[in-house]
């Protein structure tokens, strides 16, 4: 969806401000699955319990929202019969949320033993981002050119936050390093977090031919900058493992539960053929 159109009372004939609203991006994606079916996942402990395979039930399911909305200005000016030069700033607002649970469960059957474990990740934020497009026209009787460069997006970090959350059950599954078996807790929650969220450099530019009063063609394409794997949020130091670390490793949150994004480089191209019947 989307609405743009001039401030008609801005500007002149060679002057043009415009304002634009549009959505850039919304998906909603569910996934779950369950597993059934016998495994040896469990090392055999004293006294043979969990002996050769157990019955291994394994389900989990993520839900993932993502809504993106910008809003932008444009300034236009016409420096001669055929050419014209641009300039928009583009706000973008991301919300983002991704919740993740599975749960594990081994059965030993002969000895009537279980070990069993659940993970459940819950990772939501909000940005606010700018950037500048910066762009160029020209304009025959048979033939438009033009081309535009947007500008890496600036993080707001003060209208963005976001809420990291984690936590991990694990019974009769693991053995300490003094050889017990043991449980191990595992949680943490985190609100109010700074979110950097980044978009790329681009590069676009399109052309269009007319043949005639019946038939043109047109040609677009756009480039996308890569982004390397960077932090989008990080979350202060705790001790997401509640255990004793003297028997099991601790886990630092800070490390954990950090939210990383990475681009690859896209391109998108398009061709269009146009003919009046």
């Amino acid at each position: 969806a989307s609405l743009a159109g001039p401030l008609p009372f801005l500007g002149d004939s060679t002057n043009r401000v415009s304002y634009m609203i549009f959505s850039t991006g919304y998906s909603y994606v569910r996934i779950s699955e369950r597993y059934e079916g016998y495994a040896d996942v469990i090392p055999t402990r004293t006294g043979n319990a969990f002996l050769g395979d157990e019955y291994l039930i394994n389900q989990g399911k993520i839900d993932a929202l993502l809504s993106e909305v910008t809003v932008g200005f444009g300034y236009s000016k016409k420096i001669s019969e055929n050419v014209g030069i641009g300039f928009s700033l583009l706000g973008a607002y991301r919300d983002q949320t991704k919740i993740r649970y599975e749960s594990y469960a081994a059965y030993d059957s002969a000895n009537q033993r279980a070990a069993t474990s659940d993970v459940y990740v819950d990772i939501d934020y909000w940005a606010v981002r700018f950037s500048g497009k910066f762009g160029i026209s020209a304009v025959w009787d048979d033939l438009k050119l033009g081309a535009t460069i947007t500008t890496p997006s600036f993080a707001i970090k003060k209208a963005s936050g976001g809420t990291d959350q984690a936590s991990l059950t694990s019974n009769n599954f693991l053995i300490d390093t003094t050889g017990a078996q043991i449980d191990i807790i595992a949680s943490d929650r985190q609100e109010g977090l700074p979110v950097n969220y980044r978009s790329p450099f681009s590069f676009a530019a399109g052309i269009e031919y007319i043949f005639s009063e019946e038939t043109s063609v047109h040609f677009a394409f756009e480039w996308f900058a890569p982004i390397s794997t960077y932090v989008v949020m990080q979350p202060e130091s705790f001790d997401f493992i509640l255990n004793d670390p003297v028997t099991i490793r601790p886990r630092d949150s800070s490390e954990l539960l950090r939210v990383y994004d990475s681009m690859k480089s896209v391109i998108n191209a398009g061709v269009a053929f146009e003919h009046k019947l």
